[in-house]
């Protein structure tokens, strides 16, 4: 019985050991709950979309995508030139985004495929403060995070793609 026993782990060990050499990458969704603005405080829930790229069990690029428009609380938190930059675009969200190692994928990699389908960055600086002011921000460990507002400049409405090496294609759909 324990030469059963030792063979179904080993087994085990060894097939948890060869699914370590896997790049893989995940996607779901990410939350902030309530906000302040001023004197003015919300219950309500920013819901992100995630997107995880994973070099075996490392985390090496991480994007939290979110579109918000005129009627959520959470639009008080963008100063207003931030508020007429996102009404200049024909579609536009905040990126969240997260890069452990700048000389394996980076931000700029994505930045980049985003200005190939179309896509500019721009500045949330005052959005950025009040996500910093958000009492879930260092609990959530987003210090390591950068913000950006990513504009849509065509009419063609399409999902963008992001492709980094080792890593399948994905589709950003926010």
């Amino acid at each position: 019985m324990k030469k059963y026993l030792g063979l179904a782990l080993i087994l085990l060990l060894s097939s948890a050991c060869s699914n370590l050499s896997k790049n893989f990458v995940r996607h779901g969704e990410f939350e902030i709950s309530s906000g302040k603005a001023g004197n003015t405080q919300w219950e309500d829930d920013l819901v992100f979309q995630r997107f995880s790229w994973y070099k075996e069990l490392t985390l090496v690029y991480d994007i939290l995508a979110v579109r918000i428009d005129k009627n959520s609380p959470y639009y008080n938190w963008f100063s207003q030139a931030e508020k007429e930059a996102m009404a200049r675009c024909k579609d536009s969200f905040v990126a969240v985004t997260y890069a452990q190692d700048d000389e394996k994928i980076s931000k700029q990699d994505m930045i980049d495929q985003f200005k190939d389908q179309a896509h500019s960055r721009f500045a949330l600086r005052e959005f950025k403060r009040n996500l910093k002011m958000h009492p879930d921000y260092e609990m959530l460990r987003l210090q390591l995070y950068k913000v950006d507002g990513i504009c849509q400049e065509s009419f063609e409405k399409k999902d963008l793609s992001l492709t980094f090496p080792g890593f399948k294609a994905q589709t950003i759909k926010i």
